[in-house]
């Protein structure tokens, strides 16, 4: 979830200060939904404590973000 939730606004960054592409209100407003989810989600994991979880869920999805940022680059790199 997290994966989707980042990957998908750094493309359009990277897309849009790279290439150049024209974006309209529709897929700003998508990147909004996209990064309302992950704050939900990062909220989730860290609130979360009636499921088990590991010991620190917060680095954890440091370390996704991360990861989805590199996802992102290689992505628009392609």
């Amino acid at each position: 979830m997290l994966l989707d939730c980042w990957s998908i606004p750094c493309v359009i960054v990277l897309t849009w200060i790279f290439l150049k592409t024209k974006y309209g209100f529709r897929k700003f407003f998508g990147v909004g939904v996209c990064v309302a989810g992950l704050i939900l989600v990062v909220f989730s994991d860290v609130h979360a404590s009636d499921r088990a979880k590991g010991p620190k869920p917060l680095k954890g999805d440091l370390l996704v973000i991360v990861g989805s940022m590199l996802y992102a680059c290689s992505n628009v790199t392609e």
